[in-house]
């Protein structure tokens, strides 16, 4: 092998390095604000519930209920993304 195969060879692995920890961090950060804006809807939801006055059973399987619908949103996004 030569200098100029093997100068190749790295920037070629270093592009393809650089590309991966990019989507793998982008990957990450997607996750985090994604969970951060699904406690915030939840949050919401709770609480307007709360101030109709509606059964605090009621309120707990309807949050259960959209934090496992967004939770499968947010997966299903990351898997695409990545």
């Amino acid at each position: 092998m030569d200098a100029a195969t093997i100068q190749t060879f790295i920037a070629t692995n270093l592009n393809l390095l650089a590309g991966a920890a990019f989507k793998v961090v982008a990957a990450i950060i997607l996750w985090f604000i994604g969970r951060k804006l699904i406690d915030f809807s939840i949050s919401i939801t709770s609480s307007t519930l709360k101030k109709q006055r509606i059964d605090t059973t009621l309120i707990s399987y309807l949050t259960s209920s959209l934090s496992v619908l967004l939770n499968i949103i947010l997966v299903v996004a990351w898997i695409l993304w990545c």
